[in-house]
Formats: structure tokens, C-alpha cells, sequence
């Protein structure tokens, strides 16, 4: 039990609820805190837990403490954070940890024994895969010393599918980091041109900076969810990211009081931030129309002075109908494996700048 205890505190670096928590119980206290319902997990086990519905995760995280398959985790994590249940990299290597701790303590099935120390690595490598967080947190112990192994130096990352995006990389830099920076920039591009991809690559530059606060935000889709509460997952994880521990009977009634209430929060610190939303598509309505809660949100977003920029990826944008457009920057999305491009502004008017991409 020492060992495992060891290994859960690697794990978890400056992440360290309580010891003793169980696992279905740090679920519930992540699912609570990004307030998200239980019928919108329960809502991705067709997808992702064919044989799982409301009582077995009711089993896992209530009294009768049930015990994940090894094989079932992958696919628990994955309904979690696609029904909008939101994991730090240390969070979700805890989740790991946690795990490991409850199947190891149960009896294993005769001729069925634990999973290897090669298997748990290889499924937290898979973990990282999928929500494309960094492999450890940054105060994290590092994995060799889980079991002594000698250190390896990191391998390089092949980027070789990412060849042609270094002039949209340097263009999305000088939105963010102008003397006056944008506050929403749209990246817009088709399904399957690599939005996601090139999303993770801005974020990954910008983190290498080191001078950004980054919160990354997926729009669960397809959806069974209103606009507003996609809008309030989003300020619910903001305020998360900012420290900001407000109890949900004391969150603000109205919409733009809880919009009013992040925005305040923001505005607040010094630090430069930067949200990325992807499947930004969703926020649309059926006309293809900004929805009218996350119209208001942008709309005060741009308005109000803070130290924060947007930064949305979606497959389709309408016209920008607000104000402030000084603060807005719309771009398409170069496409992948372009040999070599060049960027081309175009004015749209008020202060609005397009940039589009051509190869040559």
C-alpha cells in the first residue's frame, strides 16, 4: 500500500486532495465542480461503454464503490471529458492513480492477474493522447523514478503532418501579443482540415513562451445540450482555472450577472490568458446565427477591459453583428501539408481583419 501511495504522489505532483479519497469520489468531486449532470456522462456510455448505463456508474461512484475493468478506464475518461468534465494533467494522472489503487486492492479473478507497470504507462500515454495534455505536470516527479528506471532522454516530436502552418502560427502570435491584442480571434476551417491539430500546435508554441495562462475548452459534440449550458460550462472552468472557488448556490441567478461575475474575476489579475474553444460550431443556432447567451458573452468579452483573448475554432462563422470590432480577427485555417503559403489581409471594415491563406 506504501508503494502505491508513493507512486499516486508522483503521479499527482502539486495536485494532493486527500489521501484517502476514493475513486469514484474524486469523480464526483470533478463531474460536481465542472457542473455537469450525471444523465450528460450517462448520455456518452453508447458511444464509449456500450455495456454501462446510470446504475453501474451510480455503483461505481456511490456506496457500493464498484470497481472499473482496467480495459473499461480509456472509455470511462473518454464519456467524462467529452460530456464536458474537465481534467488537469495532474487531475487525470490522479484519476490514474486512484484507479490503480482500487483494482490492485480487490482480489483478481483466478488466471487473471494485474496489469503490468508497461501496461499503466502505456494507458496513461493513451490518456495524453486523447485530451492532449503534457504526459506529467510540470511539478511533477519524473516517471523514472516510479520504479527506478534510468532516465531517457525526451524524444523529439514528429510534426512532419504540421508542415506548412508556421506563417499561420507567427500571424496568430502577432493577434495575441500586439501592443493593442486582439480579443477574439476565429479560426475558421471544414471538417477533417485539422482545426484541432492546429489549435494544440498554437497552444503548445504559446506555452513555450511561458508568458500565458492557457485554458483549453471543447464543446462537447454532437450534443443534447442548451446553448446556455455550454456557456456556463465554460465560465464554470474559467473560474476554476483563475482559483475562483464559488459554490453553485452562490453563483450569480442570471446569465450576464455570471457573465458580469468571470469577467470581473479576469479582470482581476495581470496575467495574460488565452482560451481556446474548439468545436466552436456548436455555439451556432439553426440559421447558422450566433446564439443569443453566447452573442451577449462575446459581445462583453470584447467590451470590458481584462487581459484575456479567445481563441475559437469552428467549421462556420456568421458575420460579426457587435460591436468593438477592433478587437476581432477572423482566419482560415491553412491546410495541412501546404509546401509553402503566404498571407494575404483582407479589410472587412471597422477595424475587423481577415487573413486567408493560399499555397503557392
Amino acid at each position: 500500500m506504501a508503494i502505491h501511495r508513493i507512486q499516486q504522489e508522483n503521479a499527482v505532483g502539486a495536485f494532493s486532495p486527500s489521501e484517502e479519497e476514493d475513486f469514484g469520489a474524486f469523480i464526483e468531486r470533478i463531474r460536481r465542480r465542472s457542473r455537469i449532470q450525471i444523465q450528460e456522462v450517462v448520455a456518452q456510455f453508447p458511444e464509449y461503454l456500450k455495456a454501462w448505463d446510470r446504475f453501474t456508474y451510480s455503483h461505481l461512484v456511490g456506496e457500493r464503490k464498484r470497481t472499473p475493468l482496467f480495459e473499461e478506464l480509456l472509455a470511462l475518461y473518454k464519456a467524462l471529458v467529452v460530456s464536458g468534465v474537465h481534467f488537469s494533467a495532474a487531475e487525470r494522472n490522479h484519476f490514474l492513480a486512484l484507479a490503480r489503487l482500487k483494482i490492485e486492492s480487490k482480489p483478481q479473478r483466478k488466471g487473471a492477474p494485474n496489469p503490468t507497470e508497461q501496461q499503466w504507462r502505456s494507458l496513461q500515454a493513451d490518456f495524453a493522447a486523447f485530451d492532449q495534455l503534457p504526459l506529467y505536470a510540470a511539478s511533477d516527479q519524473s516517471p523514472a523514478r516510479l520504479r527506478g528506471l534510468q532516465p531517457v532522454p525526451p524524444l523529439q516530436e514528429d510534426r512532419r503532418h504540421l508542415v506548412g502552418r508556421d506563417s499561420w502560427i507567427e500571424e496568430m502570435h502577432f493577434y495575441l501579443s500586439a501592443p493593442l491584442p486582439k480579443k477574439l480571434v476565429v479560426m475558421q476551417a471544414a471538417m477533417g482540415a485539422g482545426k484541432s491539430s492546429g489549435l494544440h500546435l498554437l497552444r503548445r508554441s504559446l506555452e513555450e513562451r511561458g508568458t500565458y495562462q492557457i485554458i483549453f475548452f471543447v464543446c462537447a459534440s454532437p450534443s443534447h445540450m442548451t446553448y446556455e449550458e455550454h456557456l456556463d460550462q465554460l465560465l464554470a472552468a474559467i473560474l476554476v482555472h483563475l482559483g475562483i472557488q464559488t459554490p453553485e448556490a452562490d453563483m450569480p441567478p442570471s446569465l450576464s450577472q455570471r457573465i458580469n461575475h468571470c469577467l470581473y474575476q479576469f479582470a482581476q489579475t495581470s496575467h495574460r490568458t488565452v482560451i481556446f474553444i474548439d468545436n466552436g460550431e456548436v455555439i451556432l443556432d439553426e440559421n447558422g446565427q450566433l446564439s443569443a447567451c453566447w452573442q451577449q458573452f462575446l459581445a462583453d468579452f470584447l467590451h470590458y477591459q481584462h487581459e484575456a483573448s479567445l481563441v475559437l475554432a469552428t467549421r462556420a462563422w456568421p458575420l460579426w453583428k457587435g460591436r468593438d470590432r477592433i478587437f476581432l480577427a477572423e482566419t482560415n485555417l491553412p491546410p495541412l501539408g501546404a509546401r509553402s503559403e503566404r498571407g494575404v489581409f483582407v479589410p472587412l471594415g471597422g477595424g475587423t481583419e481577415r487573413c486567408a491563406y493560399s499555397t503557392a
